[in-house]
């Protein structure tokens, strides 16, 4: 079965509360422990900017949005922090951080402060994250990206679109779709087992598959 639909992180990101997270003795080095509020959702996504380029973490863990299809590189976890907060984890497991000059970089091994962004969702399917210093990511018109934005407008807003993979999908009246063994699709489960586990593949940034 085709759907096509707005990739909609905005349900796992429904509560913006009004608060800046701080950091005590820089950014996030390799040697200190996680600290901060538990994962409570994760999910795979490419992030689309206002120029229709996705955000790519190159192997030296600098981060770009020049990528005119998204494939391994422009693959990120998106990982739900509560109370409007999230990370960013790249496909190499390093955590997108706002570093005290404003500068991008995804290098950071533990999420803590500096790693940890508010996010916003401005409409269905759309994003837009605010750094421990109270400034915008956005993306540059030339394919740079950066956090030094006092608003977000335009470029600061970027498309989520759902990376292929398995998922539970949570209707809006809070259970759970199903594939029954008739092969009948019902969405009254409560809790997600085996045959709410669906297969999700990208065909465009618009279209998914499910099966």
């Amino acid at each position: 079965m085709k759907a096509r639909f707005q990739h909609g992180v905005h349900a796992m990101l429904k509560h913006h509360h009004h608060h800046n997270p701080e950091r005590d003795g820089g950014g996030g080095g390799e040697d200190s422990a996680p600290s901060g509020p538990t994962v409570l959702a994760e999910v795979q996504v490419h992030l689309r900017s206002a120029h229709g380029r996705y955000l790519c973490a190159e192997e030296d863990h600098t981060v770009v949005a020049n990528r005119e299809a998204p494939q391994g590189w422009e693959t990120w976890t998106l990982e739900d922090l509560g109370d409007g907060n999230v990370a960013l984890r790249s496909c190499h497991g390093r955590y997108l951080c706002s570093e005290e000059d404003q500068t991008v970089i995804a290098n950071r091994e533990v999420r803590e402060g500096w790693e940890t962004w508010k996010a916003k969702v401005p409409a269905p399917g759309q994003i837009q994250r605010q750094s421990w210093t109270g400034k915008y990511f956005c993306a540059e018109e030339n394919l740079t990206v950066v956090a030094n934005r006092d608003q977000a407008l335009g470029w600061e807003t970027w498309f989520v679109e759902l990376a292929s993979g398995k998922y539970n999908l949570l209707s809006a009246h809070g259970r759970f779709l199903c594939a029954e063994e008739n092969h009948a699709v019902v969405a009254n489960r409560e809790e997600a087992r085996e045959w709410e586990l669906w297969e999700i593949a990208r065909v465009d940034e618009s279209s998914v598959t499910l099966s």
